[in-house]
């Protein structure tokens, strides 16, 4: 009976050859996975970008209509302000976002202290979010260029 059972059992080399071919098979799954991973990592990356654009975009408009209640809130008490109704503080919080000024154009402008110091979180605020979006902007469009560009090999 000893004799049946060492003929059922495979002999040394056999073992070396089914783990080599074992080791082989789950390398190659490994590597598949590995390729598989690198092709989906740039796909993650540039969602995780358009993520970011989306955050930044998000805390722009945030902190224009917190600054136009906030001003509202500051201005609409004082005697002397032109800041006093809800369309005036947006019109005023929008202006100077993007007019890169804190008079704005110039139609409203903060005569308080609270409205000027809110004036100048804001200015602040605007130039590093809409800097943001204009570096992600452009390194988008460089690397539309590189990658469509003959002779160069995109990464």
């Amino acid at each position: 009976m000893s004799g049946a059972k060492g003929q059922d059992a495979p002999s040394g080399p056999q073992i070396i050859v089914e783990s080599l071919y074992a080791l082989l098979a789950v390398a190659s799954v490994i590597l598949f996975s590995l390729r598989e991973m690198s092709s989906l990592q740039g796909e993650i990356q540039h969602l995780a970008e358009l993520a970011v654009a989306a955050t930044v975009f998000a805390l722009l408009v945030l902190s224009v209509l917190t600054g136009s209640f906030v001003v509202l809130a500051f201005e609409s008490a004082a005697p002397d302000a032109n800041i006093r109704t809800a369309e005036d503080a947006l019109w005023w919080a929008v202006s100077t976002v993007f007019g890169a000024e804190p008079a704005g154009f110039g139609d409203h402008y903060t005569v308080t202290t609270p409205g000027r110091i809110v004036s100048l979180w804001l200015l602040i605020l605007s130039l590093g979010l809409i800097g943001s979006l204009a570096g992600m902007i452009s390194a988008w469009i460089e690397e539309g260029v590189e990658a469509g560009a003959p002779g160069r090999r995109s990464e």
